[in-house]
């Protein structure tokens, strides 16, 4: 009997054991389901706050990190991840509270009142004003110092702070030390030194690291303020991942990290040699150039790149613009312009192997334009690359019909067209040194070295993944100058070619009847029924007095020809 009721208690038990182990896997089911639904649902926002002003690395949000300015890379990180709703900078620059929410949807910008701006306010307070602006409940915070961290972690983190929210009632991101460590008296504080014990199995430490910090509106109340909780869960984030930069050693290391880990096989090197060397020629492009170079500091590219600008003389605000950058700026004087000499002297100075050579009224088209217009140099026959060209809704109608002739819709190589445009093109330096841009030519100096290049054997390829919008907002004189000193340049580099009086009315007719008829086809209206006339007779106009034009090229010559003079509308 007793052996009975002994086994019957046994089974009972095992009965209720298993029962308690099958309601224990049905319960960590359900909590996983129900945490998978949660998750879809997580909303939070990200604070990111910035100034102007850096002590110890000047300029340090806006200068140039691996091809674009620092803060860009933490805004592209929070921007990738599905649970952030909205970014909210908290800034006194200029430069970023007008440029941002321009690149990034999900930014929106916090002006910070004086009473929070200088370098001893305490960021607990910058964050309380933040919040105190927001209706959100849940907020992650982090820091444009922190360029390598990744939208995996950022999600990571999210992900456990919500899933131990019961527990814990806010996050930060930590290193783990696992060092001997001593107080400034050399007292261990970490081990025994009578025993050394390995470091790796020493208790861990763990580092506050600024990465991460995630909490809830009312945490945050309940702890007086404070972005780090009562009871905050330690999230462990790798080294390489985590440093923050706050000295200039630091900006270089974190800059060799991001090109060792997503570059491997290009050649370690810093901004300070860079691979590739953008020139832009500026006078009087306010209008333009703030959007062309947040276009080139945006640029997802591992290759790194410095920007220089050429200057004529602007008397706008160009050059308060592009001073907000980190570029270089040559200045050479008006008198002194020509379209090849202020590209020699811009490329003097450039220290990469390749040279961009970039309008500054062409906007390329998306990210990849610099990588696209460098790659097909791996081609060791390749003197030049160039790429697409289009318009806007400002672009003239029988222009919009050029770019397309001149620039088509499939890329090539071109071994005996001479043609080149240097409002989009990319060379090798080397080459140049061999042969600068011919500095007497009205224009087409582009064309005249992609010319001598053939004839040394070398080619030039046309690249349509390159493209750019190209902006050209002229008067109809300024239209009619543009085509004249070009003919005046071909005449010179092709004197054999001519163009009469008969050529210019052949092709006035011809061109002008053919972009009615484009417009009837593709817009099945003529709304261009004046402007088409105007442009065609123009550019033809301007040819044919170019190849007409005696008179040597004295200053009051260059001032008509060149855009640096007030013929052109800014």
């Amino acid at each position: 009997m007793y052996m009975r009721r002994n086994c019957d208690f046994f089974a009972i038990a095992a009965f209720f054991v298993a029962k308690r182990a099958e309601i224990h896997t049905i319960l960590t089911f359900l909590r996983i389901v129900k945490c998978g639904i949660f998750m879809k649902k997580i909303s939070i926002t990200a604070l990111l706050p910035m100034k102007a002003h850096s002590e110890r690395v000047p300029n340090k949000n806006i200068r140039n990190f691996s091809g674009r300015p620092l803060y860009h890379h933490i805004l592209e990180t929070l921007s990738k991840s599905s649970y952030i709703k909205e970014i909210r900078i908290n800034t006194d620059s200029d430069v970023i509270s007008t440029d941002a929410p321009k690149l990034f949807k999900k930014v929106k910008i916090i002006n910070r009142p004086n009473e929070l701006c200088g370098d001893f306010v305490s960021m607990n307070t910058i964050i309380a004003y933040d919040v105190s602006k927001s209706d959100d409940e849940y907020f992650l915070q982090t820091h444009s110092t922190n360029p390598l961290l990744t939208t995996k972690t950022i999600d990571e983190a999210i992900e456990k702070f919500f899933s131990s929210s019961d527990i814990h009632d806010s996050l930060f991101s930590v290193t783990r030390l696992q060092s001997r460590i001593y107080d400034e008296h050399g007292g261990a504080l970490n081990h025994n030194p009578q025993e050394l014990i390995r470091t790796q199995d020493l208790s861990p430490l763990y580092e506050e690291n600024s990465n991460i910090f995630i909490f809830s509106k009312e945490s945050f109340y309940n702890n007086d303020k404070k972005r780090i909780g009562i009871t905050p869960f330690l999230f462990e984030v790798d080294k390489r991942e985590s440093i923050d930069i706050d000295t200039e050693d630091e900006f270089i290391i974190a800059e060799s990290l991001k090109h060792i880990s997503f570059s491997p096989k290009n050649p370690l090197c810093t901004s300070q040699y860079p691979i590739v060397s953008i020139i832009i020629r500026t006078f009087n492009e306010g209008h333009h150039i703030g959007g062309v170079l947040e276009c080139v500091f945006s640029q997802n590219t591992n290759r790194h790149f410095e920007v220089i600008i050429v200057d004529s003389g602007s008397t706008d605000k160009t050059l308060g613009i592009v001073q907000e950058y980190p570029v270089k700026i040559v200045h050479i004087k008006p008198e002194d312009f020509s379209f090849g000499y202020s590209l020699n002297k811009g490329i003097e100075v450039a220290g990469g192997e390749y040279v961009v050579l970039l309008s500054a009224h062409c906007y390329p088209m998306n990210d990849s334009w610099l990588d696209e217009i460098i790659e097909p140099f791996e081609d060791a026959r390749i003197a030049a690359v160039y790429g697409k060209q289009r318009g806007n809704h400002v672009t003239k109608f029988s222009e919009h019909q050029l770019l397309k002739k001149m620039f088509p819709e499939s890329s090539c190589m071109q071994t005996d067209i001479p043609f080149c445009n240097n409002a989009n093109t990319a060379i090798r330096r080397s080459l140049w040194e061999e042969l600068p841009y011919d500095e007497e030519l009205t224009g087409l100096e582009d064309l005249a070295w992609a010319e001598k290049m053939q004839k040394r054997g070398h080619t030039i390829y046309y690249t349509i993944s390159a493209g750019i919008f190209h902006i050209h907002e002229e008067s109809w004189e300024r239209v009619f100058i543009r085509y004249k000193r070009e003919a005046i340049a071909l005449k010179r580099i092709f004197p054999e070619t001519n163009f009469s009086f008969l050529d210019f009315l052949l092709l006035f007719t011809f061109n002008t009847a053919l972009d009615y008829c484009r417009a009837l086809v593709f817009e099945r209206k003529l709304k261009h029924i004046w402007e088409i006339p105007s442009f065609r007779y123009m550019q033809y106009w301007g040819t044919y007095k170019g190849y007409t034009f005696k008179n040597s090229l004295t200053n009051e010559v260059k001032k008509y020809f060149y855009h640096y003079r007030p013929f052109i509308k800014t």
